[in-house]
């Protein structure tokens, strides 16, 4: 784990950030130290950083590093525009063999809706120099409260479209924290009967959008068609 927390915590919620904290962010250095000391302990050679969406600062600041350890490695990230096809290729120089980037939606007034502060041209640019360079791409669709069916349909078929770009679809399904239900953009909330119980990471909520069934009908479909499962 690199980073703490999320750089951009300005999304309309999110299941992973809870409220108030901080981001921080390790030196790459000690990044470095871990890395091997885990390497040398138990001789893994290929890593998953282990952050909500490593910045893309801290993959420019790691890449020395990794080029010395030839270490393999796969992170979470968000859509920027310095995933240029010059990055790309210095990623997979350094080790890189998969980059996953959330989405969530394609539909430009949900993502001015989810406040995500990216563009549909920049995932096609993103995608395409990743993909260009040699790397293995993954991408993270969410099917939230309030959401419609024709959105979410429209979402699938944005990744489905550029299958031949992604290693990886990823279709998910919304998910309550109980910290969340302060959000004033989310379009559901918890069931009062739960008010008791302790799990605090999925508790059960009341939301209109697209039913678990058709749901479940529409991911499978999709996710076939770019997995090959």
């Amino acid at each position: 784990q690199t980073t703490q927390g999320c750089e951009w915590s300005r999304c309309a919620f999110c299941f992973h950030v809870f409220p108030n904290r901080a981001f921080l962010s390790k030196s790459p250095e000690k990044t470095q130290r871990e890395m091997a000391s885990l390497s040398r302990a138990t001789r893994i050679r290929e890593f998953d950083l282990a952050n909500l969406a490593t910045p893309i600062q801290v993959l420019e600041s790691m890449l020395p590093h990794w080029r010395r350890m030839r270490m393999r490695w796969r992170a979470l990230v968000r859509v920027h525009p310095g995933f240029t096809p010059a990055f790309a290729r210095k990623l997979n120089a350094a080790g890189c063999t998969f980059l996953s980037f959330g989405l969530e939606t394609a539909d430009t007034d949900g993502l001015k809706r989810l406040r995500k502060g990216i563009a549909l041209e920049m995932v096609d640019a993103n995608l395409r120099a990743c993909a260009e360079a040699g790397l293995n791409v993954g991408i993270f669709t969410l099917n939230y409260p309030g959401q419609t069916e024709a959105e979410f349909v429209r979402t699938l078929e944005f990744c489905v479209e550029r299958r031949r770009l992604l290693a990886d679809l990823g279709v998910n399904r919304f998910k309550m924290g109980r910290w969340m239900e302060s959000a004033g953009n989310l379009v559901g909330r918890i069931a009062p009967e739960t008010a008791r119980d302790l799990n605090s990471f999925d508790v059960p909520y009341i939301g209109e959008g697209v039913s678990l069934e058709r749901y479940n009908q529409l991911r499978m479909k999709a996710e076939e068609a770019v997995n090959g499962r």
